[in-house]
Formats: structure tokens, sequence, C-alpha cells
């Protein structure tokens, strides 16, 4: 897949970015997530790397160092051990109470880059995400005040299921935390909730809202504030990135088993037959994809009503 057609190949103004990424135990993938920044094709001067590395005994801070070293951007590595370890962790996702912590290292993230100047934009950039070369230089194209990826989450033989798109799916049923397989949405659609990779302007940035812990997502009741505050949330279904939730994830991606939107004539009539099939009572899929949960052990639960379509664009 290429940059959308529409994209232009310069922007009119590259505005500074402020790049936070919380990283925990994530050697394993980081190699590949630095990689997929460092091939962005946005001015390397306009934008600033936070590395906020928590709770990691793997080499994730080494990795993070060397390569703001090797490639000359401008960033900064920060430690920050809480005594969040593996037993502690488990402990917390058990009692759904993994959120707090995450709320409070993205929180600092918000503060990080609020203090770098008041017309800096603030992305989120998740450490196990992979994204196109084009994707902030397209995210920024959008002129939103805050908008975000849609995210590949998917094993061979599933559907995609765009996390963004998780709330718009239940109405006003948004903390549920589940996601629902959907149909690829091409352009943009408003949503209610997301994460992952999620570009916000500076005047949603110092608007005040923050994470916090709640029991589906420390995106929440940032999201949440967002709105509460006028501004309108996007989803971009032009830009997919990868979620790499684990090593078989990774080398299903070496091995090019990641689903793709379905790009071509045919997605008309694929996406009015998922449409037909979403319309009934589905099963929601309990998936540690969806938020970063890090559980098994929940069970499939059936939804009450059915889902309605979530953009007016895919009812017809």
């Amino acid at each position: 897949l290429g940059p959308s057609s529409w994209l232009p190949k310069v922007l009119e103004e590259y505005p500074l970015i402020g790049v936070f990424m919380p990283v925990r135990e994530r050697a394993w993938i980081l190699p590949e997530t630095l990689k997929s920044l460092a091939d962005q094709d946005y001015p390397a001067d306009r934008l600033f790397f936070y590395f906020l590395v928590n709770d990691s005994t793997d080499e994730s801070e080494t990795l993070c160092r060397e390569w703001l070293a090797q490639t000359g951007r401008r960033g900064e590595v920060e430690v920050w051990n809480r005594g969040i370890t593996p037993d502690v962790r488990y402990d917390l996702a058990m009692r759904r109470s993994i959120y707090g912590p995450l709320g409070d290292l993205r929180n600092r993230g918000l503060e990080f880059i609020r203090g770098l100047g008041a017309k800096w934009l603030f992305l989120s950039w998740d450490s196990d995400n992979l994204a196109p070369p084009w994707a902030i230089r397209q995210l920024v194209a959008r002129k939103r005040d805050v908008i975000m990826v849609s995210v590949s989450n998917v094993q061979p033989g599933q559907d995609h299921r765009l996390a963004a798109l998780n709330a718009s799916l239940l109405g006003k049923s948004e903390d549920l935390p589940y996601i629902v397989p959907r149909p690829w949405t091409p352009g943009e659609c408003e949503v209610r909730w997301g994460g992952v990779v999620m570009l916000v302007s500076p005047e949603a940035l110092h608007s005040g809202a923050e994470y916090a812990g709640t029991p589906v997502g420390e995106d929440l009741p940032f999201c949440r504030g967002l709105r509460k505050q006028g501004f309108r949330l996007y989803q971009d279904g032009d830009l997919v990135c990868h979620h790499i939730i684990d090593r078989e994830d990774l080398d299903r991606y070496h091995r090019g088993e990641y689903w793709r939107p379905p790009w071509g004539p045919h997605y008309a009539t694929l996406a009015a037959q998922q449409l037909q099939l979403y319309r009934k009572p589905p099963i929601l899929l309990v998936t540690s994809v969806a938020w970063g949960c890090t559980g098994g052990g929940q069970r499939p639960r059936q939804l009450a009503r059915p889902v309605e379509p979530l953009c007016p664009r895919l009812s017809t």
C-alpha cells in the first residue's frame, strides 16, 4: 500500500510535534518501532522524541538512547521505575486496575510535551506500533484537532479491527472493554474513543484533558475530556498501522500474514455484506489487542442489541 492519492507530497506547513512513547520491556519490538519512526518522511528538525522507560529489565533504555545518538534525532530518554514488577502487573490486571499506572505514564508525557511550548502538537505513539513512512505527514495533513490511525490487529482468517471505532460501535455504552469486527472504513470517520497513535493539536493538548485509570482503558477519560471541551475526534481509515502485541504477531508481520484493507473495486460489496452481518447481534471478541489488556480468561460476550452502522457513508 502507498500513500493516499489525496496526500500532498509537500505540506503547506510542518508544525512542531512532540512524539511521546511509553516503553516497558519492549526490546523485542523496539528495533522495528524505532525504524518505523526513523523512516517517517516528516522533517526531522520539526520532531522531538520523549521516551519514558518504565519498570523495564531488558535493553529498552539502551535501545532508545542508541537510536537517538545514531540518528541524530532530538529527544530525551527518561527512566521512571515505580516498582511495578510482573507479579504486581499481573495482580493489577486481574483486578482490572492496570490502566491507572498507564494513565500516570501518559499524563507525564502530556506534561512534558506541554512544557516544550504553546505551539507544539502532541503525538502519542505506542511502542508496539508500526506505521508507514507517511503516517505523521498524513495525520498533519488532515488538519484535525484530534486524529488517530486505524489499527490492524489481525490474525490470519480474522476480520480487521478498528480500535479507534470501538466506542462508536456501542452507542452510549462506551465503557465496554470489547472490540467488534467491522468492515474497514475509508476516509475520515468521527469517533468517540481511540488510542495507539493519536495526534493532538496545541489547543486540545492544553485544554486540561487527562488520562486516568478505568476498568477498560486509560484513553477513555482523555478522549471524554477532549469531547467535553468541544473537540471532535477522528479516525483516519486511509492510514492503517500495525499494533504488534507479541512475538508471534511480529513473526506474522514479517511473513506478510497481516491483513490489509480491501483496496479496489470489491470493497463496496464486501462492506455491504459485512454490514448486513453486523446488523445482527454480534459476538464481541475479547482480545488483548484492543486496549493493551494483559489477561486472558475472559469469555466472549454477546451484545444485547444489534450494532448500528457507525458511519453514515456505510449505511447506504
